[in-house]
């Protein structure tokens, strides 16, 4: 009997201790992200650079030991974000994750990190339903959502008179939660949707689908992509004499390296949804000083949000002398987060950050002041008015 005592006891002291030393010990981020397809521009090897910036601004330390810094390419498949994520876990003591490019891989990693008891922190894809239906105290929605967006440019344009929309829609998750999101604020402010079409990732020829696009008599056309395909949606409906007079050809959310790759001859005009711009004030262009010096390129908001996410965790690590994800989120709940990319922002319980949100219009070429100055900052949406009051939150833990 006594011997089953001290066992016990043994074995209690030995759980504590582990579990002290997993609350304690180094912390490790990983970069999740794309490096070889579509996003690699707007995400890849920048996000990490970006989450550099963050680690050396808390001095290279968390918690009083280096912080450990690894990434890695699931090359747009979720089942092999999955295995990469499963494997930093269980193996190489991956404390948090940041990045993660597309919707569906988000959603797979928010589901994950929930039975893991991990962090993640979503800075590259705009599922609602992180911090959302999905919820779970782990997956932190911290970017930007389909909500934000699109309350952030609809209404806008709306304003303008822009009442009849077609879409251009990636066929997978994200392509059906956009239309879903703009269908939804669209009709509720007396717009409507005269059509639509679905294409996939890989697509290059766009030809057939602006022919539709045109023949519809939408008074908006919407590129709803980033990347290689927006770019090119871009530069061929000019080949179809668009935009026109009667049709305007638009976006929604801003990619950067999309505006630098097609040119401003091409881009001028586009109004897009945003949570950060470089040039938007001294503290925005201090941060992309110094990710310039790293890249040789200003940084995207998927990147800058990566750097914003990273310092905040480090931060709220430091402050509470634990790693401990659900003190972190806890302690996350509590502050204000105001850093060189996130103003007014707050963590709501079931992990949605909300945050100022700003509309960008693409500048004539000849009111570019220098490389890299293509947008002006036409609007500042409020957090509350980006992503709705609480009170809508379908979220249960925002109850």
């Amino acid at each position: 009997m006594v011997r089953g005592y001290l066992l016990s006891v043994l074995f209690s002291a030995f759980a504590m201790a582990n579990a002290s030393a997993q609350s304690t010990g180094q912390v490790t981020l990983g970069v999740l992200t794309d490096m070889s397809s579509v996003y690699a521009d707007s995400a890849g090897k920048g996000s990490v650079a970006a989450v550099q910036l963050a680690i050396e601004d808390v001095g290279g330390k968390a918690l009083g030991q280096p912080v450990k810094l690894v990434s890695a390419d699931y090359q747009m498949k979720t089942d092999v974000a999955l295995s990469i994520a499963r494997e930093w876990f269980d193996r190489d003591g991956v404390d948090a994750i940041f990045d993660v490019v597309n919707s569906g891989t988000a959603l797979a990693i928010n589901n994950l990190v929930k039975d893991k008891k991990k962090l993640a922190f979503i800075t590259a894809a705009a599922a609602d339903q992180i911090g959302g239906t999905e919820c779970n105290g782990y997956g932190i929605g911290f970017l930007y959502n389909f909500t934000s967006i699109v309350k952030t440019v609809v209404q806008a344009q709306l304003a303008k008179g822009y009442k009849t929309w077609f879409l251009m829609l990636p066929d997978a998750a994200y392509g059906d939660l956009m239309n879903a999101a703009i269908r939804r604020e669209l009709t509720a402010g007396g717009g409507q949707i005269v059509g639509s079409v679905r294409f996939p990732f890989e697509t290059q020829d766009f030809s057939s689908y602006l022919l539709q696009a045109k023949a519809s008599g939408a008074q908006l056309i919407v590129s709803t992509s980033g990347g290689a395909a927006n770019i090119n949606i871009m530069k061929q409906a000019r080949e179809f004499g668009l935009p026109s007079k009667t049709q305007k050809v638009g976006g929604m959310i801003d990619i950067l390296t999309d505006v630098k790759s097609a040119g401003l001859r091409v881009m001028q005009g586009q109004e897009y949804a945003t949570s950060f711009y470089w040039n938007m004030d001294d503290r925005t262009r201090a941060f992309a000083k110094r990710f310039y010096a790293k890249m040789g390129k200003m940084p995207t908001n998927n990147q800058a949000g990566g750097y914003s996410a990273a310092l905040q965790y480090l931060k709220a690590v430091n402050a509470i002398g634990s790693k401990d994800p659900q003190k972190v989120f806890a302690y996350l709940k509590t502050i204000k987060f105001d850093d060189a990319v996130t103003r007014h922002g707050t963590l709501r319980p079931g992990g949605r950050l909300v945050r100022d949100m700003y509309l960008v219009r693409a500048k004539k070429p000849e009111d570019q002041k220098g490389d890299w100055d293509y947008y002006d900052v036409v609007a500042t949406i409020g957090p509350e008015q980006a992503f709705g009051p609480l009170s809508e939150s379908r979220c249960a833990m925002d109850k």
